[in-house]
């Protein structure tokens, strides 16, 4: 028994609809559950190495620079991974977004889909 949950969150990343799928198809019949609205995208991102010393693992914290969202002056994100690599994506045209590369789920499924 799993016990009772007043929320789960999910953290599967991208693939995140597929196991909301899954969980809704076996409660089915035993409760309703509402498909949650979801949007994916697809981009870009970069990784950088960073020269660390042994007592460093992140040497500072993921940043985020905001602009406005697919224009030239759009946001851009740093995240520190473990290795002393960095993590780098712009939610620009010119670096990383993609045309049509955002989706929104269908109410049939909570699994967004990529046009081919």
């Amino acid at each position: 028994d799993a016990g009772e949950f007043d929320m789960i969150i999910n953290a599967a990343g991208w693939r995140s609809g597929d196991m909301d799928d899954m969980v809704m198809r076996s409660l089915q019949g035993s409760q309703v559950i509402p498909v949650p609205c979801r949007l994916a995208e697809f981009k870009a991102s970069y990784l950088a190495g960073l020269e660390l010393d042994e007592n460093t693992q992140h040497p500072w914290p993921s940043v985020i620079f905001h602009g406005e969202r697919g224009t030239p002056k759009g946001m851009i994100q740093l995240t520190p991974l473990n290795g002393g690599h960095l993590q780098i994506h712009g939610m620009t045209r010119q670096v990383t977004l993609f045309d049509r590369g955002l989706v929104k789920n269908k109410p049939s499924t909570a699994q967004p889909r990529f046009s081919k």
